[in-house]
């Protein structure tokens, strides 16, 4: 009939965690790009019921949900993660030889072990145009892909990281029909270790919405910072590489006491950061939050393990140089690329760029300039959004999105 409304495309997005109180790079992710995709098809959040990503401990009731307006359906985990043996069995299985269904109890132990979210995909997957994958190292993505391979998509957010070498990945990265890449870094990865260059691909990523206003003369004034401030967030965790960053700023400190000082905001996993010049708030508001950003001057990403850097992006949007380990490929190339700040290697080198940014503030205007157009050019949410309707329009068959006149 002329004039009928297009089909929408029903999508279900699976991952590991979904809800209020939920923090992570890639739960953020997959959070923006349901809200993306669900102004123009019929998509529902297919995840568990955990809230921390250490036990996978049933937080949320299972069943269906709202988060957001969006619709929510979530299943109950079997089992909690041991942490106290969880790290052994880890190290023993990537330290020695093993059979391939020790790589799969690996992956169960691991977790979060949802067995009904599997047989709902299972029993009801090809129902859905497509299944939306997100984050390949945990247990709902891994085996739930396997289910339809041919109707799911996979953004990985995958890094250089001792797992990703475990036998089970390697077919494992040929199977879906397209795969979501953050950056051409993580394809490069991928590629070289499972040869499944030959999988539909595109390098999308995340879009950052245009900065608003920003009080930072009231964030300031709220938490007594009264000097330039080099800014961190995230979880405060070896992991992401706040031990480096807060070893690297002792001895700049050491050397410089009239320098930065070190603001660090989100949640830590052991005791509160402390040294000289060091701040920690904590949790902020999304408002102070934003002024936090845009006051800083400059953003500390020392993470090695990332696919993308969502803080990173937070930084140029307001115009704010980064800092981030060389050892990072996917950082470095990014700030390579933008021209967006430094690198650095060594403690001496994280001082240079911090006293350039002290004494020079012109040149990290400069570059916090670059940042700023780089982000506006490759990741708005226009440029977004036309990637996944291209791609979902080639699996599903159905024209979707901006491609929808």
């Amino acid at each position: 009939m002329s004039g009928a409304r297009p089909r929408r495309p029903k999508i279900a997005l699976v991952a590991q965690r979904f809800g209020p109180g939920v923090v992570g790079g890639a739960e953020d992710h997959a959070r923006l790009i349901a809200r993306l995709l669900s102004r123009w098809s019929d998509l529902t959040v297919v995840t568990t019921c955990a809230r921390d990503y250490l036990t996978w401990a049933n937080h949320f009731a299972p069943g269906r949900d709202q988060v957001d307006g969006l619709p929510v359906l979530r299943f109950a985990n079997l089992q909690q993660r041991d942490v106290a043996t969880f790290p052994a069995l880890t190290e023993q299985l990537l330290l020695r030889d093993h059979p391939y269904g020790a790589e799969l109890e690996w992956l169960k132990a691991q977790g979060p072990r949802c067995p009904e979210l599997l047989w709902y995909l299972r029993a009801e997957g090809a129902s859905y145009d497509l299944l939306l994958f997100f984050t390949y190292l945990y247990y709902p993505t891994f085996f739930g892909l396997q289910l339809h391979p041919r109707r799911s998509a996979l953004v990985p957010t995958a890094h250089n990281e001792p797992a990703i070498y475990l036998n089970c990945y390697q077919h494992f990265f040929r199977l879906p029909a397209a795969i979501f890449y953050n950056t051409v870094e993580e394809k490069g990865l991928l590629n070289r270790l499972t040869h499944n260059q030959f999988t539909f691909s595109r390098v999308v990523g995340v879009g950052m919405d245009p900065p608003g206003a920003a009080d930072v003369a009231g964030f300031r004034r709220a938490y007594g910072l009264e000097r330039p401030y080099l800014i961190y967030a995230g979880r405060i965790t070896t992991a992401k590489g706040t031990d480096t960053l807060l070893r690297c700023f002792a001895e700049y400190r050491a050397g410089r006491g009239d320098g930065l000082e070190l603001v660090l905001i989100g949640a830590t996993e052991g005791s509160e950061p402390q040294g000289d010049g060091v701040r920690y708030l904590g949790f902020l508001s999304s408002e102070h939050k934003d002024a936090a950003f845009a006051g800083a001057a400059a953003m500390a990403v020392p993470s090695l393990y990332e696919s993308l850097s969502i803080v990173a992006l937070e930084a140029w949007r307001w115009g704010r140089p980064v800092l981030a380990d060389r050892r990072s490929e996917v950082l470095a190339g990014l700030i390579r690329r933008s021209g967006g700040g430094w690198t650095f290697g060594t403690a001496a080198e994280f001082g240079a760029a911090l006293g350039t940014i002290v004494d020079e503030p012109e040149e990290a205007r400069r570059r916090g300039e670059l940042g700023r157009r780089f982000v506006t050019r490759y990741y708005n949410w226009p440029t977004i959004e036309r990637k996944y309707a291209e791609v979902i329009s080639r699996i599903t068959g159905i024209p979707c999105g901006p491609l929808v006149q």
